[in-house]
Order: structure tokens, then sequence, then C-alpha cells
């Protein structure tokens, strides 16, 4: 048996071969095949598996009654044909015709205001289901049953208090309890499981009010996320810095371990059952490889935005929309510089688009979308261009839902939805809600779950909350997409009987 290159090299130089190795065998553009290939030939069988590739998160949590109706639309109300639509009362709050939603995949029916989207569809889930959030005053509520399955009110079987850490303290709008970590602090602390070098998460409250939401730790140890109130703060703590991001500073070392690499026997790969393509695309992953160990010149990362960032950025967006006080858009902006900088792995924003009780305006409706789309498809179009989409994740939630203006601020009906968008999730719109007959000025609304074995929606639908999807297995999805194991989030017993739904994962 031929013996591993890494037994055959003086102890001097193992470390830093495999420092190579591990960068090397994460190039975004290399196959499986071919990464399980070369760590078989530098490493041997019986040696451990190289250190999982990281995972990126972006979590946008957004509230107040925010209603995602032209984001995308039911597939039951875009194709309903007499829908009494208004601002008011029951009545439909779709400002478009039939004829001008655009169903840019099946099932998967956009607005005018949301066509930016459709390039994108395949890789953004949405669901509006799921169970209703229930703080004390209007619904809102710091906490979310999606984000953190099995919150309470009450203290006691493994729930601590969820606002600790957050500036003002507890919140007026719930003093929640949880045993289950939210997002992005369970993204936070598997990552530095394994690199405890990597900085903290970091959390840009860009509402007024400090509290708005919870991101919470749940006791794990080192998951709280870093929290700043303004961009002084946040500059302070990242002030521009040259990385350099070459693994070997010298490019003819990079030649020399692309040599190496490139002696995996393409015969091997074939007789093992890999295409004729994939072995041929052997020397263009080479190319990558090498590229990847030596970039060039470090690279200065600074988050203070330009005059061409602030272009791209804003365009479109609504400026200072409801209580924010640093823009969507800005928060985005400086989101992707953390992330594709290699600063941080976990940024979350927060945008609070004020209250909307007794009604649901074109205009408002109009506001909420693009302050929705907008940002997102310019985080996926930057995270596609640095080649690290399939491994970055986007999860957006409303803390409040999009209930009727009819039941103006009880909080005791209507819709709770999220968005999730990555390389790695399955696109559609699963669920529905369908016209159930007259009432009043409008409809009475049904609303049909995703079965929880396929996704399509159930074909017998409820007027009311019962049946609502609960949080935990949208939680066990996001886990899932993050590249959380099983086996780590088994440990927090309000998910550890869920599932993921498997149906919105690629």
């Amino acid at each position: 048996m031929t013996k591993p290159y890494v037994d055959r090299l003086p102890s001097s130089q193992r470390r830093t071969f495999l420092k190579w190795l591990a960068l090397a065998a994460a190039a975004p553009a290399l196959s499986p095949s071919f990464r399980a290939e070369i760590q078989e030939a530098a490493l041997g069988r019986a040696h451990a598996q190289l250190p999982p590739d990281g995972t990126f998160l972006v979590e946008i949590c957004m509230r107040d009654q925010l209603d995602f109706g032209h984001v995308m639309v039911p597939p039951g109300l875009a194709r309903h044909t007499a829908l009494k639509r208004g601002e008011h009362g029951r009545q439909c709050a779709l400002f478009f015709r039939q004829d001008e939603l655009i169903e840019a995949a099946p099932d998967v029916f956009l607005t005018p205001q949301s066509e930016v989207l459709r390039p994108y569809v395949g890789d953004i889930a949405m669901m509006e289901l799921c169970e209703l959030t229930d703080g004390p005053v209007h619904g809102h509520e710091a906490a979310n049953p999606v984000r953190s399955p099995g919150r309470t009110r009450t203290e006691g079987n493994g729930r601590i208090a969820m606002w600790e850490g957050e500036p003002g303290g507890e919140s007026s709008e719930g003093a929640f309890y949880s045993s289950t970590p939210t997002p992005l602090a369970l993204h936070n602390w598997w990552q530095r499981q394994h690199d405890a070098t990597i900085h903290n998460a970091v959390v840009i409250k860009g509402t007024e009010r400090a509290h708005a939401m919870y991101h919470f730790g749940a006791g794990l140890p080192g998951s709280e996320p870093d929290r700043f109130q303004t961009v002084d703060a946040l500059m302070r703590e990242f002030p521009a810095t040259a990385v350099d991001r070459n693994v070997l500073p010298d490019p003819g070392e990079a030649e020399l371990v692309r040599r190496f690499l490139g002696r995996v026997d393409p015969r091997l790969l074939q007789s093992r059952g890999y295409s004729a393509s994939a072995v041929s695309a052997h020397d263009a992953q080479l190319d990558d490889v090498q590229r990847l160990l030596h970039l060039g010149a470090p690279r200065v990362v600074d988050l203070r935005l330009t005059e061409e960032d602030v272009a791209f950025w804003s365009a479109g967006v609504p400026a200072r929309y409801g209580r924010t006080r640093i823009d969507v858009w800005e928060q985005a902006a400086y989101a992707l510089k953390l992330i594709e900088g290699g600063l941080v792995r976990s940024v979350a924003l927060e945008v609070d688009i004020g209250d909307v009780h007794g009604e649901r305006t074109e205009a408002q409706m109009r506001d909420q979308t693009l302050t929705t789309v907008l940002p997102l498809v310019r985080l996926i179009e930057r995270f596609q261009a640095a080649g690290i989409w399939d491994r970055t994740l986007i999860a957006i939630s409303s803390t409040d839902g999009g209930r009727a203006p009819a039941a103006g601020s009880s909080g005791d009906e209507g819709k709770n939805g999220f968005i999730l968008a990555g390389g790695r999730i399955r696109g559609g719109y699963y669920g529905d809600v369908r016209v159930a007959g007259a009432d009043g000025d409008g409809h009475r609304y049904s609303y049909h779950m995703p079965d929880g074995a396929s996704g399509a929606a159930i074909a017998e639908g409820t007027l009311v909350n019962d049946r609502r999807m609960t949080g935990a297995p949208v939680w066990r999805t996001i886990a899932r997409a993050l590249d959380v194991p099983d086996d780590a989030v088994m440990r927090f017993p309000d998910v550890a009987s869920a599932r993921a739904c498997q149906w919105m994962l690629k």
C-alpha cells in the first residue's frame, strides 16, 4: 500500500501542508468526488477527515405587521378570478391584477415589485403559515416561535430568560423564556466549535427599539453574538484591515501543491464510477485550487461605504422606513463586507417597519416588499459573485406576521411568514391561502398547511389558527442548511423530536 503523502513529509512541514490541503479542498469549484480523492491521496483512508467547510448566515429579523403578500402571492389568491381587493377590513391586499402576476416557477407567483427575484426563485423558499406570534402588545414578539421553538412566558423546565444580553434588558413586548437558541446564536456556536479563531457573530441592531428582537444563545458557551447599536461602534470594532488571504506567500509553492494534487490518477476516478465530464474537469479544478492558495496581494477590507456602494445598495429601497434607524440596505452592505471579507461568518440585521394595524394600503405593501426583496436580491448577487452561495443561508422572519386589517391590533389571526434563500434551499411557495367565501366587504380565507411529507399544500384548509406549522421543523431545516448536524441539536428538547422539512432542501 502506498504510504500517504503526509506521512512522507518531515514533521516540521506536515502542519503547513495540512493547512494548504484544508483550504485547497474547500475550493468552491471543487467537486465532492475530487475533494474526497485528494484527501485520500494525501492523508490515506485511515486518517481523520478534514474539518467541514464553513457556512455563512445572514439573519434578517423584521418586525410589526409585515405582509409578504407582494413578495410571493399564494397560488390560491393568484388564481382567484373575483378577488375583492382593498386596503381595509376583509378585503384582499393584493393590488395587482391576475394578468400582471408573474408565474416564475410552478405555483410561485411574483408581482412586478418582486420580479427582480425571478432569476433566483429556485433558491428561495417562502412559507407564511407558521404558528402565530404571541407578544402582549399588538402581537409584537421579540422571540418568535420560528426562531426559538418552545419559547414560553414562564420560566422553568430548562427554559431561561431570552432577553439577557440585549440592550435595554427585558422587552415590554414579551418576557419570554426558552431552551432553544435562535439561528444566529446556534450558527455562531457551531462554527466556533471547529475554529476558535473565528470572530464572534455580529448583530446590527438597526431599530429604534433596542430590544425589538432577541438573539438568544440558550446558555451555549461562546454562542452569544456581539451587538452593535450604532455604525460608529461597528466601525471601531472592524477598522480597515489588510487581510492576506494567501495560504502560500510564494506562487511557486502553490504550483508545487497543484502538481501533487495532479497525481490523483484520472483512471482511479473512472474506476470508481465518476462521469467522463467529472474526470475531464480535473485540470480546471486544479487551476482553481492553485488560485485559491495564492490570491496575490493582500486585500484591504474596509466596512466604510463608497459612493459606488451606496448607489448599488440603496437604489429603490425605501429610506429609513418605519422605525428603522440604520437603513436595511446599509445593514445588508455591512453584512456582505463582513462575510465576504472573511471577518465573520454570522450576521443578523434588524428591520422595524413600524406599526400597521387597521389598514394595509397599496403604498405600505409596496414599501414593505421593496424593503424585503431589493436587499435580498443584492445579497444573493454578491454572494454568488464571491463563490460562496452554496454555503450561505439568508433567513428572513417576521416577528408579527401579516394579520388582516380587520383584526386591528389583536394579533389573533392571519399569517406568520419566513423566507429562506441559499444555494442549499429548494425554492418554492409552500402552503397556500385560498378564498373560502364572502365576509363583509371581502372574504373569509382558508389556510392550507404544507404536507409534512411532500411540502404540497393540503387539500383541507382551516379558517382559524389551528394546524399551523410549528416552529420546530422550520428551525431544524435552518440548522440542516447550515450544516449543524442532527446529533448536535438533539440537546435542545423542544426541537429534538422534530424533523427538518427535507422538501425545502436540495
